[in-house]
């Protein structure tokens, strides 16, 4: 099962916003997932890492891949009734741009006594 723990809207072209998706199964949270909607059709991608392909062009590579696409698909759906749920609940203001710092759990505090 899917929870969405925090959603900051962030527009720009697709792109809705972030959130913070729990996912009970795997017992683990997902941060940073993207919300887009185009055409009016709404999917939620898993975050990506942003590299210069050879052609110097930017680029975009998931360290994370489902096995298959219906998968995916699925994940998509159950994080998007996850996030709308989460924004059902909260206030507009909950919903404001991320803070930098936290849009992925990155605050000091989330790693503890961490040797390093």
């Amino acid at each position: 099962m899917l929870k969405c723990t925090k959603f900051k809207t962030h527009k720009s072209g697709a792109l809705q916003g972030f959130a913070d998706i729990h996912d009970s199964a795997a017992k683990g949270t997902h941060f940073g997932c993207k919300l887009f909607m185009k055409d009016g059709r709404r999917w939620v991608q898993l975050p990506q890492v942003e590299f210069v392909g050879k052609d110097g062009q930017k680029a975009y590579n998931s360290p994370f891949k489902f096995d298959t696409k219906d998968i995916n698909n699925a994940f998509s759906e159950a994080a998007k009734k996850a996030i709308d749920q989460w924004c059902s609940e909260n206030s507009e203001e909950e919903k404001k741009a991320p803070d930098q710092a936290d849009m992925f759990g990155e605050k000091e505090e989330d790693f503890g006594d961490v040797p390093f």
